[in-house]
């Protein structure tokens, strides 16, 4: 087998600041039923993410600093190499060509970066039930950032994976913006999966990236098993549901063999006046 997924869980980021915070993950009646047929929790490639044009994309002063780096180590090298090697710079490739690999270097990085996303917050947000669509029709898990951290690294899913795990890592989503941001730390690999606009800030999110690169050929996502008895919480059905279908997403949990809560949201509690 290849690298520890013990040791591949970190926090290489910024670390969520309550470790026992509830996180929620919004979806629709098909994910759900899919993810208790599985029982896994299911990690998106970023390159079918079409919510924000920006996933892995480069800070600007990130990528401008990254390609300085690059041009000043590699003219340090090749002067090294010529003082030991006179009369040998046709042998060497250009500058320019070293940069232009290392950009190649890079675009394969979004193919191989996969994410499971979760809204932090104590309560529902009013604002991710309307973003997933029908909210009537609409499911959402509750669990705490421990306990998907523990089922990960669990998970029976990476066995299979050997040396194509190349990556796994836990940490909160930093907003930002693309044209003043410079904590150059996010040129490392797979770095750029926690980063988003700003203008997401609502999301409040939680990543778990994945990197796999095994086989190097696409991959729409990836469904890593886990205990969904111990990773879910409480299941809570979106606004408005009608009543025949809570009671359909509480059969159904039953017949999978689950016994986790299936209740209405809190948004539809009765106010008092």
């Amino acid at each position: 087998m290849g690298k520890s997924v013990l040791n591949l869980v970190n926090y290489d980021f910024v670390a969520p600041k309550d470790p026992e915070a509830s996180i929620w993950r919004y979806m629709d009646l098909a994910k759900y039923l899919s993810m208790l047929y599985t029982g896994s929790v299911y990690f998106a490639n970023t390159l079918i993410l079409k919510e924000d044009r920006f996933e892995l994309s480069w800070p600007r002063r990130v990528l401008e600093q990254r390609q300085e780096t690059t041009r000043s180590m590699f003219d340090r090298l090749y002067s090294s190499f010529l003082l030991q090697n006179p009369g040998q710079e046709e042998s060497l490739p250009s500058i320019d060509s070293v940069v232009e690999m290392d950009e190649k270097y890079r675009s394969w990085e979004k193919n191989y970066t996969f994410v499971s996303c979760w809204h932090l917050g104590d309560v529902e947000s009013a604002a991710m039930w309307k973003i997933y669509g029908s909210e009537s029709k609409s499911i959402v898990i509750r669990s705490k950032i421990s306990s998907l951290i523990d089922q990960i690294r669990r998970s029976p899913s990476f066995a299979g994976f050997g040396e194509g795990l190349d990556y796994l890592s836990v940490g909160a989503v930093q907003y930002i913006d693309f044209d003043e941001f410079e904590d150059f730390m996010y040129e490392l690999p797979y770095a750029r999966a926690f980063l988003k606009r700003k203008n997401f800030s609502h999301e409040k999110e939680i990543r778990v990236v994945l990197g796999k690169i095994t086989g190097r050929t696409f991959e729409r996502g990836i469904a890593v098993r886990v205990n969904l008895g111990s990773l879910i919480e409480e299941v809570r059905i979106g606004p408005g549901a009608e009543p025949w279908f809570i009671e359909m997403v509480k059969e159904a949990t039953n017949k999978f063999g689950f016994d986790f809560p299936v209740n209405r949201t809190s948004l539809d509690n009765d106010p008092i006046f």
